[in-house]
């Protein structure tokens, strides 16, 4: 077989073969994306109902690489910031239910927390840990 024909063949193969290659593992990131995203549900869930609270969260994923989506619990931190809440609504739940409506996680470079028209954004860094005590003293500043 010449090498014009060989190549020709392995490029149509490749073309067929790459878009389902991709399908997958788009399908699979989805699949971890739902995961994640059911964990945390779980966890808003149990603090509403520890607390009387109607919050909701949710993870932005804007930021993540199909690897971070794969590899790292981006609900475990998460929870920190939900923990957070709970330790803080036990003196000062009217303020948590007034202020705080949606939780939202996110990935940067650099770790902050905001509260701004009902929504509270954690920007995380894979490297930041004790996400509950750094939310924590952000609410005591802002609500207290």
């Amino acid at each position: 077989m010449n090498i014009k024909k060989e190549m020709a063949i392995a490029a149509f193969v490749f073309s067929i073969c790459m878009p389902f290659t991709a399908s997958a593992q788009s399908l699979g990131v989805k699949e971890s994306m739902a995961t994640q995203n059911a964990v945390l549900d779980s966890y808003t869930q149990e603090i509403n109902r520890w607390r009387g609270l109607r919050l909701t969260a949710k993870i932005d994923w804007s930021n993540f690489t199909e690897k971070d989506i794969s590899s790292k619990n981006a609900p475990g931190y998460c929870r920190g910031t939900l923990q957070a809440i709970n330790v803080f609504s036990l003196h000062h739940k009217d303020a948590v239910a007034q202020n705080i409506k949606t939780i939202v996680c996110k990935l940067g470079t650099e770790r902050t927390v905001d509260l701004k028209d009902g929504t509270l954004t954690l920007v995380m860094t894979w490297k930041d840990y004790n996400q509950g005590q750094f939310v924590g003293d952000y609410l005591k500043r802002v609500l207290q």
